[in-house]
């Protein structure tokens, strides 16, 4: 799947089917879901037991399996939590991107709310990066997820004209605050600071602007 350059890329999303005789209550799923992510950071998928995560969720362990028969469809489940998540954070990126009228607006106004999904996935992202078991398709449902962020933005930046080769620039800029919010909230350099937070990116902004190949101004 090839996500289109010029126009802003959406994810098709299959929604978990609900199986017969199976409990339907999505707000504990979510709870489930979340509180497994939260291990599965912690532990790895080795070290996530069932009964955590039933205990983490506020709920016994035969209900736990009456929602998940198994922690590989635990795992799904989160993974099918995580691109719900991408899906949002693409939506909230669109509104500000087009009304950025410069190169260093678009950039911030992109970074503020990346920087707040990648925070609030960080978990996930050191559990991902840690070898979970994903199947192919978990994969590539997760890389299409990553890639339409970066393509969002590589349209964004394209359209504005000023960078010689915008999807390199793009993917470079996404990567870079990825890293930024995972290292400090690995180092625990007060992740919960909205100014420092906010520090960091003028500066990595900055960076970006001074490394870029002008074709016109920004």
């Amino acid at each position: 799947m090839i996500v289109p350059v010029q126009a802003e890329p959406t994810l098709q999303i299959a929604l978990p089917v609900a199986r017969r005789g199976r409990p339907r209550n999505l707000e504990r799923r979510r709870t489930i879901a979340r509180e497994a992510m939260r291990l599965l950071a912690e532990r790895g998928f080795a070290g996530c037991t069932m009964r955590e995560v039933a205990a983490a969720s506020g709920i016994g362990e035969n209900l736990l399996y009456r929602y998940f028969a198994s922690k590989d469809i635990l795992l799904a489940a989160v993974v099918d939590s995580v691109v719900d998540r991408f899906t949002a954070t693409i939506r909230a990126l669109r509104e500000p991107a087009a009304r950025a009228t410069s190169l260093r607006e678009l950039l911030l106004a992109f970074g503020t709310v990346y920087t707040a999904h990648v925070d609030e996935l960080s978990g996930w992202y050191a559990a991902w990066f840690g070898g979970l078991p994903l199947t192919t398709q978990q994969r590539e449902q997760l890389r299409l997820a990553e890639d339409a962020i970066v393509m969002l933005l590589t349209a964004c930046v394209r359209r504005r004209g000023v960078v010689g080769d915008p999807y390199v620039f793009a993917r470079s800029f996404v990567g870079a605050l990825q890293s930024l919010i995972l290292m400090q909230n690995r180092a625990r350099i007060e992740s919960a600071s909205p100014s420092l937070r906010s520090l960091f990116l003028e500066e990595l902004v900055a960076t970006f602007l001074a490394a870029a190949t002008p074709r016109s101004a920004a």
